[in-house]
């Protein structure tokens, strides 16, 4: 909607009173002020930019301030942003999509430069929606469009690598440790490893979904703690976490009940977050480089990069998988 010719007056009146710069006069500003309130008007990010200049605020949306994956990924954009005169605002959706679509439109309404988001796979919609408003990048392969920029991993084929090395470190029968809630990201590493035990075991779809993928009701360590409860591993030489939270969990159950790893069974996690390496014994995971995503993150939204990118994943071998 045309602000401006709602008001009946020129548009740069209206960027003055938005804006709170230049000479406007009172009644003006007030009644510019309820008309936008009124009709619900949400300034385009090219106006917001020429107001902000340099000193945007970045808008950032993760799953779950718990997750140590996130919380690594926020300190280091935080800390490259913040050097190049960036301030972060960050929200957690906590797998909430309604909440998600909501913090969105939050996002919008607090005139954000870019909005950094992970969004479930059904919000597409939503984000094109907004990408008239915000410049956005997004952290999930699975939501591309020319509408915003993607940077991330590829996570069903990190998940096919990793059944690979398992494959090449010798275990006969890997499988798979999932914890609630299953995201769509989850999907991915899911379909990633049925791809791959498949290709390197010549395991047929029905018996990797029925007897090597562990699904659970906890959340996060709880959903490794309650496999071995249940002693799903029992069924496999090598358990291949979804994400290091449920593999350290899987870690703290086995030394409470004296299984020993990788003696008993073999154990990779995913995502490398900083206490993988402090466990006892140290995790072996796949890593993310969040370094890297992050600087490549500081150049778009510096306007030095414009396109999308899928980094590569690295095998990061401890003392919870052992070569035969």
């Amino acid at each position: 909607l045309d602000v401006a010719k709602i008001a009946k007056v020129s548009k740069s009146t209206v960027s003055r009173a938005l804006s709170g710069q230049g000479r406007i006069g009172r009644q003006t500003k007030n009644k510019i002020i309820e008309l936008t309130k009124k009709i619900n008007f949400i300034p385009s990010a090219n106006a917001r930019r020429m107001r902000c200049k340099f000193n945007e605020l970045i808008g950032v949306i993760i799953k779950d301030f718990c997750n140590p994956f996130y919380m690594e990924f926020l300190k280091l954009l935080e800390e490259k942003t913040y050097r190049r005169g960036f301030t972060i605002l960050t929200v957690a959706s906590n797998d909430d999509i309604e909440k998600e679509k909501n913090l969105m439109q939050l996002m919008a309404r607090h005139e954000v430069g870019w909005l950094i988001t992970i969004p479930h796979g059904s919000l597409f919609r939503e984000l094109i929606k907004y990408s008239s408003m915000m410049n956005i990048i997004v952290l999930n392969s699975l939501v591309t469009s020319k509408k915003f920029i993607t940077v991330c991993i590829d996570n069903e084929k990190a998940f096919e690598d990793g059944v690979e090395y398992i494959y090449k470190s010798g275990y006969k029968l890997p499988s798979l440790a999932l914890s609630s809630p299953v995201i769509d990201i989850s999907e991915a590493r899911i379909r990633g490893f049925l791809n791959g035990v498949k290709k390197y075991y010549n395991q047929k779809f029905d018996f990797i979904k029925n007897n090597l993928v562990f699904k659970t009701e906890g959340e996060g360590k709880n959903g490794g703690i309650e496999i071995i409860k249940k002693e799903l591993y029992k069924k496999t030489d090598c358990i291949f976490a979804v994400n290091d939270i449920t593999a350290i969990g899987i870690i703290e159950e086995c030394n409470r009940k004296k299984i020993s790893i990788p003696e008993k069974f073999g154990l990779l996690g995913f995502d490398n977050v900083p206490s993988a390496e402090y466990v006892s014994p140290k995790l072996s995971s796949i890593g993310q480089p969040l370094d890297e995503m992050t600087d490549y993150i500081l150049k778009i939204i510096c306007n030095e990069e414009k396109k999308s990118k899928i980094f590569s994943t690295q095998i990061i071998n401890r003392e919870t998988m052992v070569l035969f």
